[in-house]
């Protein structure tokens, strides 16, 4: 804040100091110490390198065309239904069984179970509400069981 002196003048204190001898000097600047910063942030760096996790990678299908002549094939099928308030959460079954599947591994299991042989296929059957990415997670079991799967919505 400038004030105002008896001829007008505006007294400029904040912007500079005055010494004993009178004289008017500028105000020292002041400097942020870059080497804490920059230790600051490679320690965040490194906290944050070390404390991730990547997710799994998803597995793939071999996707091949059917031979000549007619195929019987072996279906398995899977429900997924959404469960819980808004629907967070999924339960798995395998049409046949009336055990509900409340887990991925739970799930795998059940589908090793089954039997897997060449002209066995997994079906994964969805409502309309359950989330992606529990039905990318029963087609990921179905592929750790060596399954061959397809996706009915």
């Amino acid at each position: 804040m400038a004030e105002s002196t008896r001829d007008g003048n505006a007294d400029h204190r904040n912007d500079t100091a005055q010494n004993p001898s009178g004289r008017i000097r500028p105000k020292a600047r002041i400097s942020v110490p870059m080497t804490a910063m920059i230790d600051v942030t490679f320690l965040l760096l490194t906290y944050f390198l070390l404390t991730t996790t990547f997710r799994q990678a998803e597995g793939q299908l071999p996707g091949t065309l059917p031979g000549d002549g007619p195929v019987e094939l072996n279906i398995v099928r899977v429900d997924v239904r959404a469960v819980g308030e808004n629907c967070q959460s999924a339960v798995y079954s395998i049409v046949g069984q009336n055990k509900p599947i409340r887990s991925p591994r739970e799930l795998v299991e059940s589908l090793r179970a089954q039997g897997r042989g060449e002209n066995t296929i997994v079906e994964i059957q969805a409502g309309r509400a359950v989330r992606w990415r529990y039905v990318v997670e029963a087609y990921n079991q179905a592929a750790a069981a060596d399954f061959k799967a397809t996706m009915r919505i």
